[in-house]
């Protein structure tokens, strides 16, 4: 723990997974992909005088899934068509788990907290990729839609009753929408060059209550 020195978080993950590849037919590949994670979380270490909470109130797990999906089929020798499907999970750091602990005196503490649960991120996207022989090159057209869950920030809560003056917290969720265009060429040896663009559309929706200024956290601008 830092800066207040004296304790330690940690946590132990096990994970199990598994990947299938198949392919129906000569032009046509699919990829699964499937993983689950144990997260153990624990403490040890001092329980300075007015903490408010307990090693013990770390004895807890969480259990994640993840998966990846995705088809490749090879419309022509010009023309490819990607679909694909995906969950991420992204762990709390140890910071915002128990790590960071900061005194406040009088009035408590500025502490993260055992209680945090994992963000994910649901991904759908579908692109085509078209050989453009007179350039000897690639374009790539890609639309894409992205939900996070339980998205985690660092200064998002307190628990005043309890001498918590500042904390972590899972705020909601944020929804991203975009296409990406790309075109880029070089192979091998020699130059390579490229452009693109993305247009985006981001939209916060957070738990009632959450704001930019009680969380520090705002993609809808960023």
């Amino acid at each position: 723990t830092s800066p207040l020195e004296g304790a330690e978080i940690f946590y132990d993950v096990n994970a199990l997974a598994a990947m299938w590849q198949w392919r129906p037919l000569a032009a046509v590949a699919l990829t699964a992909a499937a993983r689950v994670d144990r997260l153990e979380l624990g403490r040890r270490g001092l329980e300075w005088p007015g903490y408010p909470l307990r090693n013990s109130d770390w004895d807890r797990g969480h259990t994640a899934r993840s998966f990846n999906v995705g088809v490749v089929w090879r419309m022509s020798d010009d023309d490819t068509l990607r679909f694909g499907v995906a969950r991420g999970v992204q762990l709390p750091k140890s910071f915002d788990l128990g790590g960071f602990v900061l005194p406040v005196p009088p009035v408590g503490y500025v502490t993260g907290v055992p209680t945090l649960e994992p963000t994910s991120v649901d991904n759908l996207e579908v692109g085509w990729s078209h050989e453009v022989a007179a350039l000897d090159a690639k374009l790539e057209i890609t639309a894409f839609n992205g939900r996070t869950e339980r998205i985690v920030a660092s200064v998002g809560g307190a628990d005043f009753l309890h001498g918590i003056v500042g904390m972590p917290a899972n705020i909601g969720a944020s929804v991203a929408t975009g296409v990406e265009l790309a075109l880029h060429a070089g192979r091998d040896e020699g130059w390579r060059w490229g452009v693109s663009y993305t247009p985006l559309h981001i939209d916060d929706r957070f738990d009632g209550g959450r704001t930019v200024a009680t969380t520090l956290v705002d993609f809808e601008h960023t």
